[in-house]
């Protein structure tokens, strides 16, 4: 038999204000994922951190963690990286992580450019977009947009 059951999302997400003007998000969710048989839960925690080394050349550390379960097996993915302005327009990334996969581990090392992102406030984006169109919903979507680049909405990271 085939069992055709659509995937079932429960999402939790929760952002929790740290001390500085780097926040600390904690993403969590919950999707079962058809498999071969029948549905199995698959159980995913994201920790995200940032902190500011030296803020007059822009230096931060970046330390994230996921993990998760499927089907009983504990899956990882830990990086850590120091991202420092290499020129107006572009960063460099330097740093080490590690993914494992139930028994299986292996390590890695990062080198390479990171192209500056440029992120909009909420209310920009619905003053200047009159009806966007969301990809995946609320939470996950691109939205294209046209704003002056002296104007306060714009947010440089």
């Amino acid at each position: 038999t085939h069992h055709k059951s659509p995937p079932l999302p429960d999402y939790e997400i929760i952002l929790q204000g740290g001390s500085s003007s780097c926040e600390q998000i904690k993403g969590t969710s919950r999707v079962n994922v058809p498999l071969a048989r029948r549905l199995h839960s698959a159980a995913c925690d994201v920790k995200v951190k940032m902190k500011p080394l030296e803020c007059a050349k822009g230096l931060v550390r970046l330390t994230s963690q996921i993990e998760s379960i499927v089907d009983s097996t504990k899956n990882n993915l830990a990086v850590e990286v120091d991202i420092a302005n290499e020129t107006k327009d572009g960063r460099i990334a330097v740093g080490e992580g590690e993914v494992s996969v139930g028994d299986f581990s292996h390590k890695f090392s990062i080198e390479g450019p990171v192209v500056n992102m440029y992120y909009y406030r909420p209310d920009a984006v619905i003053r200047n977009v009159p009806n966007p169109v969301y990809m995946q919903g609320p939470q996950c979507h691109d939205v294209m947009m046209k704003v002056p680049p002296d104007n306060n909405d714009l947010i440089e990271t």
